[in-house]
């Protein structure tokens, strides 16, 4: 009986020790780490034909175009067998054409912005001034 009544009062004695209310409970408070919240950024969209202007021959294409960039295209489709980009900025992108008997053009076309010239649509993919991505197919 006294092993018994010794081993519950040392017992007693560490759980006393666990609680916490010995007046000792200055440990500095845990932080949780912080995690960055980056958001990555969205890839650059890539033109599917990238540089080759030939594959806009039949009137359908998606290129890299800057100021001065000619175009070919289905004379049949546009009008004449060459669009020009007259300018590329971050105001927007200037093209056009011109044929015997008349010219067409589109400005300031945003990225996003689809015209139509003749039986031609010409969507402006892409701004990254001095260059921008113009898709093409027929209307």
């Amino acid at each position: 009986m006294i092993r018994t009544g010794a081993a519950v009062a040392v017992v007693g004695t560490l759980m006393a020790g666990c609680s916490g209310k010995d007046g000792n409970d200055t440990a500095p408070p845990v932080k949780a780490p912080t995690v960055a919240s980056k958001t990555p950024a969205p890839p650059a969209h890539k033109a599917a034909d990238g540089n080759n202007l030939k594959a806009c021959a039949d009137g359908t294409c998606e290129v890299y175009v800057k100021t001065g960039t000619r175009i070919p295209v289905k004379a049949s489709v546009f009008g004449s067998s060459t669009l020009i980009v007259s300018k590329v900025s971050a105001a927007g992108v200037d093209y056009g054409g011109k044929s015997a008997c008349c010219s067409v053009s589109a400005t300031q076309q945003q990225a996003g912005k689809t015209v139509r010239l003749n039986k031609l649509t010409i969507t402006t993919v892409t701004i990254t001034a001095p260059t921008a991505i113009l898709r093409l197919h027929p209307a």
